[in-house]
């Protein structure tokens, strides 16, 4: 008796689920790009259209946050629960400025703060697993009186949705 040959590929890794993951991951990844401000993925969740019509479930949802987040396009800020696009070839080092009035989220890179943040976990002992900083406070269009601190932070990430 001959026995069939084996399957290269598992069910869960099949090309036809492929298909559908790849476009859903585009779409999510797009929803996040043209976002004003953060989005949970509940939000994000409500802002995707299936073209089959039918409606997916949270936990695919976060498998593919899960997934941009691990290939460093998007971030996670933590206060908030809520997902943002990014543009860096170093997401571990990113401070996020939160403002608590409007809601948008600023990255910016900070090199010497994480070198810094690592020479003293090292001196401790301590292995770094993940980082994440995140500022809040007031953007300058929700301060009352701008303050001018005499050097200038250029954002690298401005994430604004609407809702």
């Amino acid at each position: 008796m001959i026995s069939p040959p084996p399957r290269l590929l598992s069910p869960s890794c099949s090309t036809e689920s492929q298909e559908k993951v790849i476009p859903l991951r585009d779409r999510i990844l797009d929803i996040l790009t043209k976002a004003r401000l953060p989005l949970s993925a509940y939000d994000i969740l409500r802002h995707v259209d299936m073209p089959s019509g039918r409606a997916l479930a949270p936990p695919t949802i976060y498998r593919i946050l899960a997934r941009l987040t691990k290939e460093g396009l998007i971030a996670r800020l933590e206060s908030l629960n809520a997902f943002v696009r990014i543009r860096t070839n170093k997401p571990s080092r990113l401070v996020f400025c939160i403002c608590d009035q409007c809601g948008i989220a600023q990255s910016v890179e900070d090199e010497i703060s994480f070198r810094q943040i690592d020479k003293n976990a090292d001196n401790l002992g301590f292995q770094i697993k993940r980082r994440i900083i995140e500022l809040q406070g007031l953007c300058p269009d929700c301060q009352p009186c701008p303050v001018s601190s005499g050097h200038s932070v250029t954002p690298t990430h401005s994430a604004q949705v609407t809702k």
